[in-house]
């Protein structure tokens, strides 16, 4: 749709920050349900939430990500849609501390990445998990975690979020623990 065009449009050529027209947003959405859109679209209902998340519009991209959850789950389609979209919402569901939620939202993740065999899913959805426990100030499950996140990553710097989340973690673990540096 021309909605959907503006917005890619906008997303993608602003070197600011993205600034989103909420009519083009709200058309988008009012177009956006399973029963009219197939399997090829999750990946764009993903940037729509995406674009939500940036704008800390967190109840618009949680529901923009469980359409994408939903959908995949009735066509039975777990893969990268799938898995970004669990990613996505446990996050968000971390940052505004519903951090049980974010947990099951996380280890759904960390499970379909186990079955897919995607390393850097898995090591993605352990540094994750373990951002989550330590909100959760379980340090023990946190180290846990994030001992499988480092396994799981060495010699893959490709995933520089991933890597930079391992360091942010453990040093949330070792000022937990007192162990400043």
């Amino acid at each position: 749709s021309s909605a959907l065009w503006s917005w890619f449009m906008l997303s993608t050529s602003s070197s600011e920050y993205l600034k989103l027209d909420e009519e083009i947003m709200q058309e988008l959405i009012s177009g956006i349900n399973t029963e009219n859109f197939g399997a090829e679209l999750r990946g764009t209902i993903n940037l729509l939430g995406e674009a939500f998340f940036l704008n800390s519009q967190f109840p618009e991209a949680l529901s923009l990500y469980q359409k994408v959850i939903d959908l995949s789950e009735e066509l039975n389609l777990r893969d990268g849609p799938y898995s970004s979209a669990l990613s996505y919402k446990g996050t968000i569901l971390r940052q505004i501390n519903s951090l049980e939620e974010a947990e099951k939202f996380l280890q759904k993740r960390l499970i379909l990445n186990k079955e897919r065999n995607v390393p850097l899913g898995l090591g993605s959805s352990y540094a994750q998990l373990a951002h989550t426990f330590l909100a959760q100030k379980d340090l023990e499950k946190a180290t846990t975690y994030l001992d499988s996140a480092v396994q799981v990553m060495k010699g893959k710097e490709e995933c520089i979020p991933c890597l930079l989340m391992i360091k942010i973690v453990r040093a949330g673990i070792d000022n937990q623990l007192g162990q400043h540096q």
